[in-house]
This record gives structure tokens, sequence and C-alpha cells, in this order.
């Protein structure tokens, strides 16, 4: 397909500079241009970063600015019904913190930080439709404010560590709704701004404790909240009739426990062993996720297919009635002998969030539509020669069952959409050296998937698309082949 061929261009640009030693700046800079599936993308991050930190325990300023915009240009014929198409996405951020650091008796160590945070994003569409122009969900339009004080307490007392954090988030969504045609009952009624101004206090805590010089066992909990955003509230296949002015926040409850575990001399005098372990379970109430609604003869939004007008089909972002459960294992160990180190990761998870009906709009990608594979794990091994100069090593990934949304599209028994199982994946096999030439030249040198195996990754969002997956078939699009990597860096 000429259209999945790319070229994409990046450019990135760094400066530091001190005024004197206790102030500090860092300016960076982000730049990429794409053409891709006929689209051109273009994006633009910059930030400037300054730290000031005099002779005192008390004072350790911090403040970030950034600003970012991404724009889509859909070229003609790239999406059906549309034309002249582009979306614009513009947000601006500020970051001020200050960490402070005393004593509160012997052996009683504390650090404070206090800080706030405004962020400003605005969604903005344009394109010209053949038919009515309220009825789309291309690119929901609106601007979303965040702003959050946050505070944190570190407390230090023997071989004890106790974490206290809390933040305060506003969230504001604002944006225009159509007004619903006479035979829909939705309000408000009429075409009208609306205005979603949510809330929150989110605690959190972690205890701690230095039990051996080499273990660390540790619990943590959290409260936290997520607001909903401008693409659910604003989502429109229907018009104002698809919007939920009335769109709560996701509320989760977290528990995590597990333990660390840093050890010099293991087998030989100088080699060292880390190892993080931990289990982890979030109950999210009011979870948020679309369902499809028709419009029955009385007017009101329902599920009875037999007692509705044909040709509406209200995808609408709700939140749910139970709650959503997530658990799941992560363990990530490594050892190193100077000479030779290996390095594991594994993880293992499951989810019974329900499938949004808004993934079946394929042709603008809402919401995720595949889960997370149900384990996957990365062993790194490798050596150093020549003084530590050239590390050879290489990558064994290992990915567990995958699965996308069903061919099948929305069972109107369940009001879902199924999911169906992805091939297999085979385990993937990188190998990958650098060499340190100079005290200034840096060469790296890498093949990746070696053994050049045909596989689809489990994310690939190209084969989760229903516009091009058959019923029966399996995927759309396969990752690299054998590829070659060279390159280095050079310091002046």
């Amino acid at each position: 397909n000429k259209y999945l061929r790319q070229e994409p261009q990046s450019q990135l640009y760094k400066l530091n500079f001190n005024l004197d030693q206790f102030n500090k700046f860092e300016f960076s800079a982000r730049n990429y241009s794409n053409s891709f599936t006929r689209r051109d993308i273009t994006s633009d991050d910059y930030y400037l970063r300054y730290n000031y930190a005099p002779l005192n325990e008390l004072v350790d300023l911090n403040v970030l600015a950034s600003t970012s915009r991404g724009n889509q240009d859909y070229k003609p014929e790239s999406m059906y019904n549309f034309n002249s198409s582009s979306t614009t996405n513009k947000s601006n951020a500020l970051d001020i913190s200050n960490t402070s650091r005393f004593t509160l008796a012997d052996d009683f160590y504390a650090t404070y930080q206090l800080g706030g945070k405004l962020m400003d994003t605005r969604y903005s569409r344009s394109f010209v439709q053949s038919n009515e122009t309220d009825r789309n969900a291309f690119a929901p339009a609106g601007t979303q404010k965040i702003s959050s004080l946050y505070t944190g307490l570190t407390l230090n007392k023997d071989i004890y560590q106790l974490d206290l954090n809390l933040n305060y988030t506003r969230s504001q969504v604002e944006g225009h709704k159509p007004a619903c045609s006479a035979n829909e009952k939705c309000f408000p009624q009429g075409e009208a701004n609306l205005n979603l101004d949510d809330n929150a206090f989110n605690p959190s805590a972690t205890f701690s404790a230095q039990v051996m010089p080499w273990l660390q066992p540790f619990v943590s909990w959290s409260r936290s909240s997520r607001a909903p955003n401008v693409q659910e509230v604003f989502f429109a296949n229907e018009g104002g009739a698809s919007m939920n002015p009335f769109l709560k926040p996701e509320k989760a409850e977290t528990w995590e426990a597990g333990f660390n575990i840093n050890k010099k001399g293991l087998l030989v005098e100088k080699d060292s062993f880390h190892m993080k372990a931990l289990a982890y379970q979030s109950r999210i109430k009011d979870y948020i996720t679309s369902e499809s609604f028709m419009l029955c003869y009385d007017g009101q939004l329902c599920h009875d297919f037999d007692n509705s007008f044909g040709g509406f089909n209200a995808n609408v972002y709700v939140n749910t009635t139970s709650p959503v459960t997530t658990k799941g294992y992560e363990i990530e160990a490594g050892y190193d002998m100077g000479f030779a180190y290996a390095n594991i990761s594994w993880s293992k998870q499951h989810t019974d969030q329900p499938t949004s009906i808004a993934s079946t709009v394929y042709s603008f990608a809402y919401s995720d539509i595949s889960d997370l594979p149900d384990s996957y794990a990365t062993l790194d091994v490798g050596g150093r020669l020549f003084d530590q100069r050239l590390t050879i090593g290489s990558l064994v990934k290992f990915t567990g069952k995958s699965k996308r949304l069903s061919t099948e599209g929305i069972s109107t028994d369940t009001n879902t959409v199924p999911k169906e199982s992805m091939p297999d994946i085979p385990t993937v096999i990188d190998l990958y050296s650098t060499l340190q030439m100079t005290d200034n030249v840096l060469l790296r040198f890498s093949v990746q998937n070696v053994t050049n195996r045909d596989y689809s990754e489990a994310l690939n969002r190209m084969n989760q698309s229903l516009d091009n997956a058959k019923e029966g078939s399996t995927i759309n699009t396969t990752a690299r082949g054998r590829t070659y990597i060279f390159g280095g860096e050079i310091q002046f």
C-alpha cells in the first residue's frame, strides 16, 4: 500500500546554561513532520526549565514552562465524505514547585514539596462535509483547562520511610453542543455552550522499611481521579444527541505491595544484584466508556432495536454502573559483574474493563481497541570487552496472548463489541552493540528481529482497524523484518 510509506523527519535541540552556581536554565525544542496514510503531520514542542538552588536547604525552586502544537492535514479522499479536513491541538503549561529539606530531630529527617500546575489545551478542527455538518465524530473540538495544587511530605526515621502526598485538581471542559432535532429528547434541547467543571482531592501514602541492608519491603495506597476530556464529552456521530453534559470523573483506589532488593558482592566481590517485585490492584468507579443507543419512537435514547427509528445510532460516552478492576504483577531484576550482565522484566495483568463502542468508529481511531497482552517479558544479556569500551548484547522479547475487537461488530444482545484472539506472537531476538572509540565519539550498531520472524506487534493499531479487517482474517500489517541500524554520537 503506497499510502503506508513514510519518511519521518525530526529534530531535537537542547541548550543548558548557568548564570552562576545557583541559577540554571535548560531550553529544549523538538520538531517532527511526516506524511502517512494520506495525512500531513507536524508536531512542535518547546519547554524552558529554571532551577534556583542557593546554599539553603529550605529553597530548591523549579519552574517549567512548556508549549506544544500538533497539526494534521488530511489529503483529498483520505476520509469518506470529508474534504479539506484538518485538526490542530495546542497546549500550554506552567509548573512551579519548591522543595525544602530539614531535620526534625536526631535521625529524623523530612522533605517537603509544594507546587502548582496550570494547563490549557485547545482542540480545533476544520472540514467540508457533503451533508449535515453537526453529525459526525471527526475530531471533537473544545477546550480543557486543568489547574492543580500539590504537596508531598517524606519522613525518614531509622529504617522507616513514609511518603504522604495530596493534590487538588480542577478540570474545566468547554465546547459547543448543537441543537437536537425536534424528535430527539436531549438536554439542553437547543444549541448551547457546555462547561463541565470538576474538582477532586487525591491523597496517597507509601510506607517502606529497610529491614535489611539489602531488603526494603513497601506498601502503598492512593486515591486518584480523571475528569472527562473533550473527545469524550463532545463525541458527535449523531450531533447533540451523542453528547453527554452529565459525564462524571473516574475515581480509582489503588493498592500496591512489594519489595526492593539491592545487593553487592552476591557471588563475587564486585558484582551487584537488584530486584523489584510488586503486586497491584485498582478499583475504578464511574469508569468512562461509550455505549450504543437507538432513538425510540418517544424520542428517548434506548437500547430497543425493534422499537426505534432506523438510521439513528448514537455512540454516547457514559459512566459504568459497576466498578472496573485492574490487577497484576511486575518483576524487574538485574545482575552485573562488570564484564557481563543480565536484566529481565516481566509483567502479567488482567482487567474487566468494558469495550468502548466508539472504538468501532474506525475512521477516527477513538479509544483503545485492543487489550494489553496478558503477559510480556524482556531478557537483556550482554558483555563488555576491551576495558568496557565495547558492549555487545541481545534482547529477547516474549509476548503473551492479545485480543482485538471482533470483526463481527456490535452485538445487539449485549450492546458490546466482542473480542477475538490475535495470532500468537513469536519470540523476537535483537542484537546490539556500542563502541566508545574515543572520549568524544560513540558508535552504535544493532540488528532487530535477527531471525526475520513474520509477526504483528500486539498494539499495532493497523491490525485493530475494523476498516480493513475482514471476518476470519488474521492481521493487516506486520512488524519490521530483519532491520539494521547504525548510529553514533559526537560530543564537543
